[in-house]
Parts: structure tokens; sequence; C-alpha cells
């Protein structure tokens, strides 16, 4: 493994503590995987797997200056490989036009762009037969619209349910075989690259970048990468090692807009002012700032004091005591509202359509774009972060990106004071996402990528032999945008569930061994031995009990 570390100069305190917990993160990221690779070694494959899954599972939540592991994909593959006889069938012949299309997810939830790309995809590309496969429903209904638009194609929703990584890696690897064509719509999951890590044996692969911004496990071992937007293609091939070849750009795929519906209506509806001029904005709670972060109320404060009419309305935010005191300092025209599926009536009610910060929604602003809103978004970081920035093909030269924050509440007030730029700004931008993220224009780049799939289908091409670790500018972003997640032995903890009670405790004690005393009895890993109720029940006790200190 390559010891150095390519990072900026600079005195900075602020960088040189970033670059400080970075390092923490990519030694405890080596120790996981040396973990791995140690039981690999000795024969113990489920404890190698469930190792190499809390080392992407880590990395992606503890930046460590990776965006990919080659390292860990080859050591993930070499298990892979292990699960079936070299003497298997030779999957059939790729079809440039596949007609049996495998859809992979670790999980499928009602809320998140990556179901919704999804069920969208199966919907649009009639004449196919879609099929899912779930590696970690846990139980869980999977969403319906999913479930509706796979029947309609005549496919089928599996959830796996093995006892254990392998067991569902073979499950995946048997769907696979009677596939044409898998896309991978999955981040950490190490059971789609154990299933197809022999390409002879497998369907051609199309990985979907969905998370773009952070660490990600199966871009090496994919046929194509498909990046979603350009700024994610520059990333790809400068950090991920992607090769252009094999990098097509495949934008993310709305429904048809809807006719927008009468905005007072809307507002009774909702229960909001009919003469207020709304700010709207929609994410998970989390892209506004943890709890005890007011920045996102308080940039908007501004704003709201210079215009009286004004109101902002933040869906998903949740509630926020944090933002209370800018709330007032308003006379209350801040308000939040839990996540919700619906929110159609929302952006039929707002005028202005405002990003979430620290972290973008971009499938919210082209979902608010789509119905005719004028976008605004701000980017205040360094250009070479360009991947935390707001971009799609249908966005440019109408989404209006504010550099600073006195800009981006300029560029706000002059919207809130002339309706006739407001409407003409919002139509511009409908026309565009229309274009490229539905009906006939999606689908051209849809096909391209099938085509693509099919004609690089085969060996996998070697990646870099090793990783290569840096802390540059966008290195540095990362944790203010994503602040640090769980620990290595949480990480580990949380590969555990999907195991029989009697499995799940040998694993957890035995690997607890290995990380010695105090890793083995951490409350933390406790975790998996919790039902998924309770484990959401802690989880909203811990959530309500931060927002309360905050």
């Amino acid at each position: 493994m390559t010891e150095a570390v390519r990072e900026e100069t600079g005195d900075d305190p602020e960088a040189r503590r970033l670059r400080a917990m970075l390092a923490r993160h990519l030694t405890e990221f080596r120790h996981l995987l040396a973990r791995a690779r140690q039981a690999a070694t000795e024969g113990r494959d489920e404890r190698a797997s469930v190792l190499a899954e809390a080392a992407a599972a880590f990395a992606t939540t503890n930046h460590c200056g990776l965006f990919s592991s080659p390292e860990l994909e080859r050591l993930i593959t070499t298990l892979g490989r292990r699960l079936t006889p070299r003497s298997g069938a030779a999957h059939t012949p790729p079809r440039p036009s596949p007609e049996r299309v495998l859809h992979v997810l670790t999980e499928a939830k009602a809320v998140g762009g990556s179901s919704r790309m999804a069920w969208r995809w199966i919907a649009q590309d009639r004449g196919r037969r879609h099929s899912v496969a779930l590696t970690r429903q846990d139980g869980a209904p999977p969403p319906a619209p999913l479930v509706a638009a796979v029947l309609a194609s005549g496919g089928t929703v599996h959830c796996l349910d093995g006892a254990g990584l392998l067991a569902r890696a073979r499950q995946l690897a048997a769907l696979g075989r009677e596939a044409d064509l898998a896309v991978l719509h999955t981040e950490q999951d190490v059971v789609p690259l154990l299933a197809f890590a022999d390409p002879a044996r497998s369907p051609p692969t199309l990985f979907v970048d969905h998370g773009d911004h952070k660490f990600r496990l199966g871009l090496a071992a994919s046929t194509v990468v498909a990046s979603m937007r350009e700024s994610g293609q520059r990333h790809a091939r400068r950090r991920r090692d992607v090769d252009p070849a094999r990098n097509p750009l495949l934008p993310t795929l709305l429904d048809p807009a809807p006719t927008p519906g009468r905005r007072q209506e809307a507002r009774r509806a909702l229960g909001l002012p009919a003469e207020a001029r709304i700010l709207l904005s929609i994410a998970r709670g989390l892209k506004f700032g943890l709890p005890g972060n007011p920045d996102y109320a308080d940039r908007h404060l501004p704003v709201l004091e210079a215009d009286p009419a004004a109101l902002l309305v933040v869906v998903g935010a949740g509630a926020r005591p944090d933002w209370q005191a800018a709330a007032e300092r308003c006379g209350g025209r801040i308000v939040t509202l839990d996540e919700r599926p619906d929110t159609g009536a929302f952006y039929d009610a707002a005028d202005i359509y405002v990003d979430s910060f620290p972290f973008v929604s971009i499938t919210s602003l082209l979902e608010a774009g789509s119905r005719g809103l004028p976008l605004v978004s701000c980017f205040p970081h360094a250009p070479e972060a360009e991947i935390f920035g707001a971009d799609m093909p249908g966005l440019t030269g109408c989404l209006r990106r504010a550099g600073t924050w006195p800009e981006y509440q300029a560029i706000l007030a002059g919207l809130l004071a002339d309706e006739a730029e407001r409407r003409a700004l919002g139509q511009r931008t409908r026309t565009s996402i229309a274009a490229m993220h539905t009906g006939a224009g999606w689908m051209a780049a849809l096909d391209r990528a099938y085509a693509l799939a099919a004609r690089e289908h085969g060996p996998f091409r070697a990646p870099r032999p090793d990783d290569a670790p840096a802390f540059d500018p966008v290195d540095l972003v990362v944790p203010l945008v994503c602040p640090p997640g769980h620990a290595p032995e949480q990480a580990i903890a949380q590969q555990l569930r999907i195991y029989p009670l009697g499995a799940r405790l040998r694993l957890w004690l035995a690997l607890g061994r290995e990380a010695g005393t105090g890793a083995r009895i951490a409350r933390s890993t406790l975790a998996c031995f919790l039902p998924r109720a309770a484990l959401a029940q802690l989880r909203g006790v811990a959530a309500r009990r931060r927002a309360a200190r905050a």
C-alpha cells in the first residue's frame, strides 16, 4: 500500500486540523482493510467480507482522503471468485439492447434519490423486463411505486434473505445469470462485487454514481460507471481512476412534470399565507446541517428582514430549536416541517426554490425547476471542490449559483422584487430540465449507456495497483459537508445485522477478540442485536436529545 499522501501545503490552522482528522481516518481504514486481508488469507471468507464492508462503510462516513479503494475492491473480487467454481457455465454474450435488466439496491426507501431513480427508470424504459434485487431490505416493505413499476414490466422484486453476505452474493449471482445487464444503485455494498466478481460468468454491470461526492465501492469492478453530472465525471476520472472510455453521462431521471397547480389553492391547503413570497427548500434533515448549527436559518435572515412579505419554508428539516432565534427575529417567518413524500403542493405554493446547505439536494432542485420555479444555490467552497456544488445537464444556464453568501442574498432579493423575472427564469428552467431529464432526451442517454456496457464487457481493466490517498482542497471540504460518522467497531456491528442470531453472536465475539476487549463489549456494537423497530426508536431518542442540547 502506498504510504505517501498527497496534500496541499499551507499554514491555515483549520486546514491542519482537517488533515490530521483525515490522517486518523486513513489509519483506521487501513487497519480494517488489513484485518479483512488477514481473514481472507486464513480462509475465513465470511469474516473477511464483513470486515471489507465495514471498511467501506467507515470510509463512506469518515473521509480518509480516498473516494475509492482499488485495494479493497481487489480483495472483494478475490473473495467473490471463490464463491463459484471456475468450471461454471459462461454468461450469454452481452446484448447491445438488453431485454432483461436487473437493478441492485441495498435498500429501497420511499424518500431518497436512488430509489426514485430506479422506479422511474423502470417505468420509463418500457419494452424491457426489469427486476430488482434488494440485498438488505431487512423486512421493510419495498416502496409501492417501485413494486408497481417492476410488476408492470413483467419483472420481480427479490428481497435477498440468505444467512450472510456470501449467501446473498450467491443468490444475486444466480439472478444475474438470468439477466442481460445488472444496474448497480449501491454505495458501500460488497454483495454485488462478490456476486459479479467473474465477468465471464456475469452480465455486464452498469454502476450508477449516485453519491459522486463520497467514497464508493464497486467502480473498479463495473463494466461502465455512469456519472449523473459533468462535475461527477471529472471527479470520477481524476480521483477514482475511472476510465473515460467507460464513463458515460446519464442524468437524473424525472417524472414528466405535472401542470402546475393553482398557487392560492395550494397555499390554502397547506395553511400558508396567501400574500407571502415563499422561499421553499426540500431535503433530508441532515442536508441542512447537524442540530446545533443554525447557519441555514441565519443565512436567510437578512433576506427575510429586508422583505416583510418573504417566508422561508423548509420541508425535511424537522424540529430545529437551534433555528428558533432566527425565526423570532423575523417574526416567525421561518417554517420547518418533517420529511414527507407528498411535496407537490409545496412546489405549487412557492415563488422561489432555494437549495439546501451545507449539502446540496440536486434531485429536489430538478423537481422544483421542472415545475417552473426559479432555482438559487450557493457554492462558497474552493473551485477544486466543485463536486459539492449543484450542477446537472438540465440546470446549465438556468440555475442562479452564488459564490458567496452576500451574492446569494442579493440574488434572492432581486428575484423577490421582480415577479416577471421569476416567471421567465422558471419557464426557461422548466424547458431545459424537460429536454435533458425526461422522455426522449433521457432515453437517448440510456441507450448509449446500454450499448457501451455491452461493448466494453469483458475482463476488468486493471486499476492502479494501490490506493492513492490525497488531502487536497476537495478532501478538506468533505468533513465540513459530511460530518464524521460511526467508529470502526460500529461499522463492523452494522454489517452483522443480516446474520441469524447464533452466527451473529459468533462473529461478534470473534471480531471483538481480534480487536480487543474494549471493542467486544462496546455498547455501540450491541445495536446489532436489536430488532429494527427498537433500533429506530433508540435513534429517534438520540436525535431528540441532540436537538434538545442544541
